[in-house]
């Protein structure tokens, strides 16, 4: 695909691609110069992959090009702050949104005291904040809407369908009109969407050697069996590495798994494995996640913590986000799974097949969405094969923070020959979730591997 050039005037000229080119200058009037006006300040482009950078010129293009480009700067520190709030005000913290259309970040918290002492920290950091008082905390409607899902609320009767609507303070529970039958305080109801699809096994960038990078081909029993991605590696505190992808991927605890001509080892965990040994191992709230264990030398040989960019080029995931409410309506994330780009298949191999996704960058629409209580991204076309892809978070400092692993993309496909959906809906498991349930679930605490 060609990237067009992007032009941006300015008051001093034209930007192109990052370079500023002034005006001609009227040679008459140098005889009698005008007092210089002041230098404009330069115009910082955030340092981020062109992909995640369209979306935001695409979705803001009435703001103006510093404007944004200076909101998007405050990006890291918004984000710490999330990761500091998540944990020491849980108890009061009603979650968060930020306009970059008006620049204002919105706190919301169940006291004044609270909705203060979060608002302080940020307008030090410069950033400008709206507070609100509300009923309930962020924890209590993600606690309820769970309740809801797994069968154990009387509003279960109506839809098990439900995730948390931050901006209103509710939990939402999608069901059609006929069915809403239940009222409740906490619950609005929305109208049901659609729901996810299976992203069934095919190809991707299928052979690099060490080190081990987010983004690869991943194969199940030997390499002429690709499966799903790589998520991300992983490392726990009894010196075991672990290869972390989406649980409905694996058919059965102990299969092996590995990636190019090499083997990792076997699965160990991967949610609520089914009991037919053939079947894909069941999600759990907010978590489809299965983890392998890495017991081959020459992958342990290596330092682990990369993200695939090209094919010879590993960056590193930077962070692993540890709260829940870090993620919010209007973040732009990436999917890196085997669709984006360097296949590694020949093109038209009528087999694996060799297509690239239509876009792998989008934005954040539903934080707590009523599917699983995952987040959902819209604007991304994931791929068969995609499952248990990295979704990451670029806050504009030239880092890359690990959101998620990648479940499945909405199901409309217009192309029945086709691998990619058209769907322009994906959801995926949140690392902090990832984490409640390896904390619950294994002897050792594991987590994501970062550089």
């Amino acid at each position: 695909m060609t990237r067009s050039r992007r032009v941006f005037r300015t008051a001093t000229g034209l930007l192109l691609a990052g370079v500023l080119v002034a005006p001609a200058t009227n040679q008459a009037l140098a005889a009698h110069p005008a007092p210089a006006p002041a230098a404009p300040a330069a115009l910082v482009f955030p340092d981020m992959p062109a992909e995640v950078l369209d979306v935001y010129l695409r979705d803001y293009a009435d703001v103006p090009v510093d404007v944004l480009f200076h909101r998007i700067s405050l990006s890291a520190a918004r984000k710490h702050l999330l990761e500091r709030f998540g944990s020491q005000h849980l108890a009061t913290f009603g979650g968060s949104w930020y306009d970059f259309r008006t620049g204002v970040w919105h706190l919301l918290a169940t006291t004044q005291a609270a909705a203060d002492a979060m608002a302080r920290p940020a307008r030090a950091a410069g950033i400008d904040v709206a507070t609100r008082i509300v009923r309930y905390t962020a924890e209590q409607l993600r606690k309820r809407a769970a309740h809801i899902r797994a069968g154990a609320d009387p509003m279960s009767r109506v839809s098990r369908d439900a995730g948390v609507d931050i901006m209103a303070n509710r939990v939402k529970v999608a069901a059609p009109p006929a069915a809403r039958t239940r009222s409740d305080r906490m619950v609005n109801y929305t109208a049901p969407g659609p729901k996810p699809g299976p992203d069934q096994a095919c190809s991707n960038r299928r052979n690099c050697g060490a080190p081990l990078r987010t983004g690869l081909v991943i194969w199940r029993g030997d390499y002429d069996h690709p499966e799903c991605s790589l998520g991300f590696t992983a490392s726990a505190t009894d010196g075991s590495k672990w290869a972390v992808t989406a649980g409905h991927c694996v058919h059965a605890i102990n299969e092996l798994w590995g990636h190019g001509g090499q083997y990792f080892g076997a699965v160990r965990q991967c949610g609520k494995p089914r009991t037919d040994p053939y079947a894909p191992c069941l999600p759990t709230d907010e978590v489809d996640v299965a983890r392998i264990k890495i017991s081959n030398p020459y992958w342990l040989g290596t330092p682990m913590g990369y993200i695939f960019y090209n094919p010879t080029t590993a960056v590193d995931v930077d962070y692993a986000i540890l709260s829940r409410y870090t993620i919010e309506t209007g973040d732009r994330v990436c999917m890196s799974s085997w669709h984006n780009n360097y296949t590694g298949f020949a093109a038209g191999d009528p087999y694996h097949r060799d297509e690239i996704s239509y876009s792998t960058c989008g934005t954040i629409s539903d934080p707590f969405s009523v599917y699983y209580g995952m987040p959902m991204a819209h604007g991304v076309y994931p791929c068969g094969g995609d499952s248990g892809g990295a979704w990451l978070y670029y806050p504009g400092n030239g880092q890359r923070w690990a959101y998620g692993i990648h479940k499945n993309g909405s199901s409309a496909d217009s192309d029945p020959g086709s691998i990619c959906g058209d769907g322009d809906q994906a959801w995926f498991s949140a690392v902090p979730a990832i984490n409640d349930f390896f904390d619950a679930n294994s002897a050792a605490q594991v987590r994501i591997i970062t550089r």
